[in-house]
């Protein structure tokens, strides 16, 4: 079995958006929508998950987040021209404060006051990703 084998649908959904350097802002609607896709057997299917739907499901993925951080799998950085390397790394205090807040995970269309916290792969996952 593989390490893509083994991650949680949580782990996976993070994990593909790290791999597209991503943010965190999309990772709960593909999450939702992958999850849809196996249950309707539709590969079209999207999320249907509304802001009520996603603030439920932020506790899960802040903590699926900061566990894969603590393994080295992924790294976060919330660079303000959407280049990753203009991002300072973050502090295990400012983790933790920025996987809380919701402007993390909701992208606000009405005011545009959401954050673009961005996500890469981490040097271990690198390492043991190939491994596998």
């Amino acid at each position: 079995m593989t390490m893509w084998q083994k991650l949680s649908p949580e782990q996976y959904a993070v994990m593909i958006n790290a791999y597209e350097n991503g943010y965190l802002n999309g990772v709960i609607t593909d999450y939702d929508a992958r999850r849809r896709r196996e249950l309707l057997g539709d590969p079209q299917a999207s999320s249907n998950l509304d802001d009520d739907g996603m603030r439920r499901l932020i506790p899960r993925f802040a903590r699926v987040v900061a566990d894969m951080i603590e393994r080295g799998w992924i790294e976060i950085r919330e660079p303000h021209d959407g280049r990753w390397d203009s991002g300072e790394p973050m502090s295990p205090a400012k983790i933790r404060q920025t996987l809380k807040d919701e402007r993390t995970w909701i992208i606000d269309t009405q005011n545009y006051e959401h954050r673009m916290v961005m996500l890469v792969p981490g040097d271990r996952w690198e390492h043991v990703g190939r491994k596998s």
